[in-house]
């Protein structure tokens, strides 16, 4: 709305559209994985989803949300 100066009343029919639909931009990060094991499978809890990096080290899972112990980027490089 704000890219394109729209008004709240010109947005009906895209409102229509995307609430509780799937549109061709929408990105998976999960399908029918629910206590996965990776391999080498980790000594911690079966991970439910793979949104974050995932870290264990000896045994113990970093904290994703942890700024101060778990710092990662994404890189990508086009052939």
């Amino acid at each position: 709305m704000l890219e394109d100066n729209l008004v709240l009343a010109d947005t009906k029919e895209l409102r229509k559209y995307f609430f509780g639909g799937v549109d061709a931009y929408r990105m998976v990060l999960e399908r029918g994985g629910r206590g996965i094991r990776l391999p080498p499978a980790q000594q911690s809890k079966p991970v439910n989803y793979l949104m974050y990096p995932y870290v264990e080290i000896n045994g113990i899972e970093l904290d994703y949300f942890d700024p101060e112990s778990f710092r990662y980027s994404v890189q990508f490089k086009q052939f």
